[in-house]
């Protein structure tokens, strides 16, 4: 049986970019750790001789041919947008760089 630790939930808390307390680790710990347990149940399951496939539909990738056009004119777009340093796009900070 898959039984998450706090750590283990502290790390995904990182990837997630989600601050938890201790509280909320035990709880995410417990629920994720029955979810784990949930879908273990697939192990069970006698898969031989089941083509492996990517989904269920059975639809195929569908794509066309690259078209070679005219790009739009670069003052028009910078036009619409609202904040922006000579033909830079000014935009909100994204990552927090500290020490």
């Amino acid at each position: 049986m898959v039984k998450l630790t706090k750590e283990n939930v502290k790390d995904i808390a990182v990837l997630a970019r989600l601050q938890l307390t201790e509280e909320e680790v035990e709880r995410f710990q417990k629920q994720l750790s029955s979810i784990l347990k949930y879908v273990e149940q697939l192990d069970s399951v006698d898969t031989n001789g089941i083509e492996a496939t990517a989904h269920a539909t059975g639809q195929a990738n569908v794509s066309r041919n690259d078209l070679v056009r005219q790009a739009n004119n670069q003052e028009m777009i910078l036009s619409e947008v609202p904040d922006r340093e000579g033909s830079s796009i000014r935009v909100k900070k994204v990552f927090n760089h500290e020490p």
